[in-house]
Formats: structure tokens, C-alpha cells, sequence
């Protein structure tokens, strides 16, 4: 985990090695989505707690139903399970294809949705941004989150599954986003043991240990390197640049195919015209189990 940090250039401070911080490998991203929006819940009974004379107790029957998580309309389908599964409200702020294509999540929408909700009584804990969509790769705009969220006092998680492997080249820097949590939030959630002596893991999410899949990225890094990790994910996504200047200027294709989206990233979006033809094109792709 380490040796990731470094590669996305987070900082000491989210290693391992520093003693204050580190990563920890979860079984599928709706698990990890559960273990944030667990974390953010005790966050909140933590700063309520703090300002009140609440009793826990009270205090746990009260908000029950009252915690609320922000998304777009962009996000996997995974946020709303584990938001069922953990208990809490989901809101699903609607979002618009800008100039580029893309489809961020809109500020203003999100602050005043934050707004209303807190006056009907809701207790705001998580906004789930997007850094490339499983649809479209849509990205959201982060830092303009980072910094609401920071003002509402509420804690911001990046979807990043696909995309968020681009963070370790130098020309996705600027798109970088480190808001620093307390991982006491996570121990004060899941653990079962005094942390005083040492951090264990096993406080740190639902599970009590880990499978050996780490072995295998551990494998990875040591045979490659992030160097060439680097190089691949680059090369990666300079084939699909080249892929839509392809689509975009070949004059063969008689303005039969659209370019709906344009990212950053080695996804590459396009649609039949007229747009019959992309049924016409599932279905033969769905008969022969093979398209290109």
C-alpha cells in the first residue's frame, strides 16, 4: 500500500511507514463505499456528541433515518446499494453534459439541496464524487467539492475504480485531490481492540483479515515497477487519443459515427448516426459475440 501511495504521490502522511496513516485492501468497491459511509456516520454522532449533551443512545435513535449521502446521477449503481445497506438517505443530484461532453455534478444544485436538507432536519455526512464514470467516464469537479465540502463540514469520497490509476502520471496532476481524514473515525467504527500499542488492521473495516490478494499487486509492483505501470497506463491512453482524432477526421465514415464524449482517459464514447443503427449494431454484436 505503500508503494501505491507513492506512485499517486499522496504524501508521507498516508503511509504506512509513518505511523499515522496507511491503505488497507477491501473486497470490492460497494464494500469500500460501505466502510466510508460507516466511517462518515460515526463522524457525525462524534461532532454531535461533542456540541450536545445527547446521550448516545438518544442520540443513535434520533438520526437513524436522518443521515444523508450526495451522488450524482453519474455514479455506479454500487453507491445506492451500499447506502441501503448501511441505512442512510441518498440524493442524486442531476447532471447536464457541459461543452466537452461531460456530465460533472452540479455545485449549485448540490448546495442547495445540502441547504434544504438540513433545514427539513437531515443531517448531511458524504458527498461520492466521480473520477470517470463507469458510463462515460464523467468527471466531477473535485476540487470545487473539496472545497464545499470542507465548508460543510461533510467528508468527500472519490469514486476512482477506473480512472484514478491515471493520478500517478505527471500530466493528471493538477486533477490530484488529497483531503485528509482521521482514520480514528474508521477504528471508533469498526474496532475491537485498544490501538494505544499499535495500529491493527483488523479495526480498520468490517473484516477481521485479509485474503492473500495483495500478494498479487506486491507481484505486480515488484516485477514491473511503477515506472513502467506508468508507461503503460500512458500508452493506454494515447491509443485512445489517437483512436478519436481517427474517428473524428476519417472521412470514411460519411458522418455515420458521433463522438458523444470526449475525456482524458483510454475510454473512448462514440454513437451510430442515425441512432437506429446502434440497435441494429447490439444486436449483431449480441448474435456473433464478437464486434470489432
Amino acid at each position: 500500500m505503500d508503494a501505491l501511495a507513492k506512485g499517486l504521490q499522496l504524501g508521507e502522511a498516508f503511509m504506512h511507514s509513518s505511523g499515522e496513516g496507511g491503505g488497507i485492501i477491501q473486497n470490492t468497491a460497494s464494500d469500500a463505499l460501505v466502510v466510508v459511509i460507516a466511517a462518515a456516520k460515526t463522524r457525525m454522532k462524534m461532532k454531535m456528541l461533542a456540541k450536545t449533551s445527547v446521550e448516545h443512545e438518544q442520540f443513535g435513535a434520533v438520526s437513524k433515518l436522518r443521515f444523508v449521502v450526495y451522488t450524482s446521477d453519474q455514479t455506479h449503481f454500487c453507491t445506492e446499494k451500499a447506502c441501503r445497506a448501511a441505512g442512510v438517505r441518498l440524493r442524486k443530484i442531476t447532471t447536464h453534459r457541459d461543452e466537452s461532453g461531460n456530465f460533472p455534478m452540479n455545485i449549485s444544485l448540490l448546495k442547495e439541496t445540502i441547504v434544504e436538507d438540513r433545514r427539513l432536519g437531515f443531517l448531511p455526512i458524504l458527498c461520492v464524487a466521480n473520477y470517470g464514470a463507469t458510463n462515460t467516464c464523467a468527471v466531477d469537479p473535485v476540487h470545487e467539492l473539496g472545497d464545499l465540502c470542507r465548508r460543510e463540514g461533510i467528508m468527500l469520497h472519490m469514486d476512482a475504480a477506473y480512472s484514478g490509476s491515471a493520478l500517478m502520471l505527471e500530466a493528471f496532476r493538477d486533477d490530484a485531490l488529497v483531503i485528509r481524514t482521521d482514520r480514528r473515525y474508521f477504528t471508533k467504527t469498526f474496532g475491537a481492540e485498544d490501538e494505544s500499542e499499535g495500529a491493527s488492521l483488523s479495526n480498520w473495516s468490517l473484516p477481521t483479515y485479509s485474503k492473500w490478494r495483495a500478494l498479487r499487486i506486491w507481484a505486480v509492483l515488484q516485477y514491473f515497477g511503477i515506472d513502467k505501470l506508468r508507461a503503460s497506463i500512458s500508452h493506454d491512453i494515447e491509443c485512445a487519443q489517437r483512436l478519436r482524432e481517427k474517428l473524428k477526421f476519417d472521412g470514411t465514415t460519411n458522418g455515420q459515427l458521433d463522438l458523444t464524449i470526449t475525456n482524458r482517459f483510454g475510454l473512448v464514447c462514440f454513437t451510430a448516426v442515425p441512432h437506429s443503427l446502434n440497435s441494429r449494431i447490439l444486436k449483431e454484436a449480441e448474435k456473433d459475440g464478437f464486434l470489432m
